[in-house]
């Protein structure tokens, strides 16, 4: 997009106005204005057969929009840079995922230098299945997850641990499941909010450590091997 509206603000300090002290905001035309996105992802296999496979990914996002404080021009540059890599392997009886993912944030402002920010994330995780004589499967998935560059008490590092025990029946469609999420009990949420005026950062409540029993049915004809794959990576509280 190149051609956009603009949000035009302006703080009212004429004591004779009526709506004095309020703030009148308007829109108005402007050029200049885009966004654009980029991903890219190749998986290469490493052992025969499914038994070891490598993925990589990466991707960018970049924004120009324009406002307007106090009729000053603010305009707003935006760049996000992501990339990920995963080992995937399946064996008869275990299954397993490890990767990263690391993603950075910018964001600047033209005409309010105090509101630019920038932040990083980096995310490791492992998925690990294993299947148990009598068809019981264990599972467990662990994220750790940091965010840097947001300020004191707003970066944040915990693990999240999930566990599943499982077993299948009805010729393999059928899976009922035990589920304890975030083991460890400290799963956190915080966002950040960015404008040419602010910078807003936010701690929100999430679910903690639950249980959970729980029974699906696979209306699929994919082999029970290929739905097990597919549930793994699934569950991240």
């Amino acid at each position: 997009v190149f051609d956009d509206f603009a949000n035009v603000s302006r703080l009212i300090t004429d004591p004779k106005d009526v709506n004095y002290g309020k703030i009148e905001s308007s829109f108005v035309n402007v050029k200049g204005n885009y966004s654009g996105r980029f991903f890219t992802s190749i998986g290469q296999p490493i052992i025969k057969g499914n038994k070891l496979a490598l993925n990589i990914g990466g991707g960018a996002s970049y924004s120009k929009n324009t406002a307007f404080i106090n009729a000053t021009e603010n305009i707003n540059n935006s760049l996000g840079l992501s990339g990920n890599f995963k080992l995937t392997s399946s064996m008869d009886k275990l299954d397993m995922i490890v990767g990263v993912n690391g993603r950075m944030d910018k964001s600047e402002f033209s005409a309010n230098k105090s509101s630019n920010t920038q932040y990083y994330t980096l995310t490791p995780n492992v998925d690990v299945s294993y299947l148990l004589p009598g068809k019981i499967r264990i599972q467990t998935d662990i994220f750790y997850n940091q965010i840097t560059g947001r300020g004191a008490g707003f970066d944040t590092n915990f693990t999240l641990m999930n566990g599943y025990v499982s077993r299948q029946f009805f010729d393999n469609k059928g899976t009922f499941k035990f589920s304890v999420n975030d083991i460890l009990n400290q799963n956190t949420g915080v966002t950040r909010t960015s404008t040419g005026t602010t910078i807003q950062d936010s701690n929100f409540n999430v679910l903690k450590r639950y249980y959970m029993l729980s029974f699906t049915y696979s209306l699929s004809k994919q082999p029970a091997k290929q739905n097990n794959m597919m549930m793994m990576g699934g569950h991240r509280g």
